[in-house]
């Protein structure tokens, strides 16, 4: 049985990489035929990316000012049932399916999904704790894609049958010219023209760590004055303002410039010469990925989606997770003044036939179709 629908529900606000990947696999369906609904905040930066990009949002009309630890909580999916079942029940039609980016808009969504009698899917994009409560969840969904051999083997509870490995899809042009990508950062933030630019790229999450990032630029500035260091993100549980007290405390602060969040995100990595990927228990490695297609050579933790990533394709340079702030800038600086291990146009035109959005739809689909056919509802 073939889809007709999708619909994606989010919680919260903010975009980030889960947005993007959903979005992109959106777009792509729609292409062919298949209406997708993004259910999310209508006054929202989601809702905004969203429309920006041509796709329909559905409001919820839900208050987007509960933190996420009250937002997410089983009570408040309870008292919000009756007005999701009326929502879905509004927008239903023959052969739709529910798809869920995150364990919280499955728990958020798994019982009005069952209630208006469709199907719910989840895309399982991180490395959790397992504790039963989530495990017992993702198995009432009707099935579950993993983007990556972490994500899989953190759901390796799930019988294969239920399950699909489905790498992240990506739209982004293997020929971008990262000479003037790099020009227009230089300009607007007015750093000298023959600036080397180092980069880190996320949200500001814990395991993503931007402070490391920061202890690890000001060793590479203390060996090569050419060096500046430009940050794409924005606040998380660490805040902006206390990574610019840490860069001033460094005495970096007149060489780091915090760009904020800046779509699309590979002209951010373009501009780059060389992207830190910091982060450790990445699922994937959506920002690896995008180096890899626009040529910007990296530096790694060897850990989780990172090491699938590089192994695979190639691209960068892979650091022990436990490398210290001396070592990580060494070999930073060791890729930035080395040969590039950037792959070439040949090389990264095959890695984007691999994640081609319109072959990820493929795959999603026939799951999608497997899904419907099965008639597995919880």
């Amino acid at each position: 049985m073939d889809p007709k629908q999708i619909v994606f529900p989010f919680l919260g606000s903010d975009v980030g990489g889960s947005h993007v990947s959903c979005f992109t696999l959106a777009q792509q369906l729609e292409s062919e035929g298949i209406s997708c609904i993004i259910l999310c905040i209508g006054n929202s930066a989601i809702a905004d990316e969203a429309r920006r990009l041509g796709l329909h949002v559905e409001p919820t009309n839900e208050p987007p000012a509960l933190p996420p630890a009250v937002r997410n909580s089983p009570l408040v999916d309870l008292r919000r049932l009756p007005k999701r079942v009326r929502l879905l029940r509004t927008i239903w039609k023959p052969s739709t399916i529910i798809h869920c980016n995150d364990i919280a808009a499955l728990q958020a969504w798994i019982l009005p999904a069952r209630l208006a009698n469709l199907p719910i899917l989840y895309h399982h994009r991180s490395i959790n704790k397992m504790r039963l409560p989530n495990r017992k969840l993702i198995q009432k969904a009707a099935g579950t894609i993993v983007i990556s051999d972490e994500c899989r083997a953190n759901v390796a509870f799930l019988p294969d049958a239920q399950v699909r490995q489905i790498v992240n899809p990506f739209q982004i042009q293997v020929d971008i010219d990262r000479d003037d990508a790099k020009k227009v950062v230089i300009k607007e933030f007015g750093l000298p023209e023959k600036a080397r630019l180092i980069g880190f790229v996320g949200n500001f999450w814990p395991r993503k760590r931007p402070s490391f990032f920061l202890e690890i630029a000001k060793l590479m500035t203390q060996v090569d004055e050419n060096v500046y260091v430009v940050i794409f993100g924005r606040d998380g549980e660490i805040k902006t303002s206390e990574l610019v007290d840490q860069a001033d405390a460094l005495q970096i602060g007149h060489r780091t410039v915090f760009a904020g969040f800046r779509t699309p995100g590979e002209k951010n990595i373009a501009a780059l010469d060389l992207l830190l990927a910091t982060a450790v228990r990445e699922p994937f490695g959506r920002t690896l990925v995008e180096a890899i297609l626009v040529g910007t050579p990296y530096l790694a933790t060897d850990d989780a989606g990172h090491t699938e990533t590089a192994r695979r394709w190639g691209g960068g340079r892979l650091i022990p997770i436990d490398a210290d702030a001396t070592e990580f800038a060494a070999r930073g600086l060791e890729v930035l003044h080395g040969k590039s291990p950037a792959l070439f146009n040949a090389a990264r035109r095959s890695v984007a036939f691999d994640v081609s959005p319109a072959g990820h739809t493929r795959a999603v689909t026939r799951f999608y179709s497997d899904v419907l056919s099965s008639n597995r509802l919880l």
